[in-house]
């Protein structure tokens, strides 16, 4: 026979194994199995120590699968017979974490921001194939660690291990909670930092002079007196405070595919009030570009004119709200007429 603890050959009724000095009888009333037998074995070939170690690992103290269900706790069955884990599709590293797998929650993090950064679609799609292989992975790592338990505590009962198992294994609510808490804090800062790279307002720079801005393909000049009072990406807005209000606003929509014709822009965007009155969709010629033009009248009398001119690549929107001021009208004339479009810039 070969000795229980490290797989050495040794006499029947040898009572100490000579090579690790294990007590043979007290090693074997703790294994629940028939160890190797040299009749067992493949003639000339004697099992190595790791294979008549894990052979006695396999089989100690009875059924594994007490020791899985200790370690995984209530829900084991429920884990054992599921196809498809919902929680790791919706929670990811989160449930990851909750159940202990440390390592997968990390590598998990990591893959996700690179994978939706990269491609979303193919981020949901790794998210499905994780959450139908949930199981196999996670009853797979438990049985390694069931292993690991019984290994450091060669000397002790099987009560002793499995009250182990239970403690090692479970969940962890705490570290969940705590992981919930940075996600959301660093969710917060990010769609914070977004918002106000997005949102980024310029702090009403004075126009001391006539100056040349460009978005997107078109270029325009606006006149001295003006204050740019807000900026953000495709989209910038002027106002003239002296006096009296004169405001435009230039917007670059690069969206343009969605639309067939300015007509349809003007009418999926025109949002007025029963009371406001809406002139006939009519055109104007800019510097050689057909523009597509609508006044609106809103019921305190303000006067706001819509000018849209459609590209392959973007929709050009320049609105100008007035009080109906001279001063206004000849300004937004000059600021009209300024205004070139350049296929390639």
């Amino acid at each position: 026979m070969y000795c229980p603890r490290c797989g050495t050959k040794v006499n029947e009724n040898i009572e100490y194994c000579h090579h690790c000095g294990a007590n043979i009888k007290e090693e074997l009333s703790r294994y629940n199995f028939n160890p190797i037998q040299e009749s067992t074995v493949e003639k000339g070939k004697q099992p190595t120590h790791e294979e008549q170690y894990q052979y006695s690992l396999e089989y100690s103290y009875g059924n594994k699968e007490e020791f899985i269900k200790a370690y995984v706790g209530k829900n084991y069955e429920k884990i054992k017979k599921q196809k498809f884990s919902w929680p790791s599709f919706f929670l990811g590293s989160i449930y990851f974490f909750y159940r202990k797998l440390y390592t997968l929650g990390l590598i998990w993090i990591i893959i996700s921001w690179i994978t939706g950064i990269l491609n979303i679609a193919f981020l949901l799609i790794l998210q499905i194939v994780l959450a139908r292989c949930f199981s196999d992975i996670y009853l797979s790592t438990v049985e390694k660690r069931v292993k690991t338990i019984k290994m450091q505590n060669k000397t002790t009962s099987q009560e002793e291990i499995l009250t182990q198992c239970t403690k090692k294994g479970g969940t962890n609510f705490i570290l969940t909670f705590i992981l919930i808490f940075i996600i959301c804090i660093a969710l917060g800062i990010i769609s914070f930092l977004i918002y106000t790279e997005i949102n980024k307002t310029t702090e009403y720079i004075e126009l001391t002079k006539e100056t040349t801005f460009e978005i997107g393909n078109i270029t325009y000049t606006m006149p001295k007196g003006y204050e740019l009072y807000y900026e953000s990406e495709g989209y910038k807005a002027f106002g003239k405070f002296q006096n009296t209000y004169c405001d435009i606003t230039i917007r670059e929509n690069i969206y343009s595919s969605l639309y067939d014709s300015e007509e349809e822009y003007l009418q999926s965007y025109l949002y007025t009030d029963e009371n406001d009155i809406v002139s006939p969709i009519t055109t104007i010629t800019l510097n050689n570009e057909v523009w597509t033009q609508v006044t609106i009248q809103t019921q305190n009398d303000d006067i706001n004119n819509i000018y849209v001119l459609k590209k392959p690549k973007a929709i050009y929107e320049i609105k100008t709200r007035d009080d109906t001021s001279l001063a206004c009208q000849e300004d937004y004339q000059q600021i009209l007429n300024s205004i070139t479009y350049q296929e390639e810039r």
